[in-house]
């Protein structure tokens, strides 16, 4: 005989009330509701990242936070002077300026430009950031002159 077909007899136990274990807690809508709040928070946090993003866009993005920008350009006195220093060059001689920094194989190369003519491009140990060349270009007449070795005056003397 099943479970349903028995007849009930007032000598049965009845059963015990099955009580939740949130008894004697305080529930509120936050307990309730603690995954919907966590996805929300999440949802937010990665919106708060990725819309000003998509409205500025990732090439201003790049410009908002590139140091280089607050560099000074660099003058043909500079590389003047850069060129009668007796002691050894390094890579930051040249990135105290404003250009574009590049890794190759060979090493690290740092582009300075000299107004629409001139520019400067040094090539860089991995090892320890000497300069191991270090060429001024005239774009326009397209001679150059090793700063580390030659006489950048003389050069520029014999420039129209």
């Amino acid at each position: 005989m099943s479970y349903l077909q028995q007849p009930y007899r007032k000598t049965d136990k009845k059963p015990k009330d099955e009580r939740a274990d949130t008894v004697g807690k305080t529930e509120n809508f936050f307990s309730r509701n603690v995954k919907t709040i966590t996805f929300c928070l999440t949802l937010a946090a990665l919106l708060a990242v990725f819309i000003p993003i998509g409205v500025i866009g990732i090439d201003k993005l790049d410009e908002l936070f590139d140091p280089a920008r607050n560099l000074p350009e660099m003058t043909l006195e500079d590389v003047i002077a850069l060129s009668e220093r007796e002691e050894t060059l390094y890579l930051k001689d040249l990135t105290c300026y404003r250009g574009e920094k590049g890794e190759w194989t060979i090493g690290t190369v740092y582009t300075v430009y000299i107004g629409e003519e001139y520019l400067l491009r040094g090539v860089a140990s991995h090892v320890d950031s000497r300069l191991e060349s270090c060429v001024l270009y005239n774009q326009q007449t397209q001679e150059e002159v090793d700063v580390l070795e030659d006489d950048v005056r003389a050069f520029l003397a014999g420039q129209p």
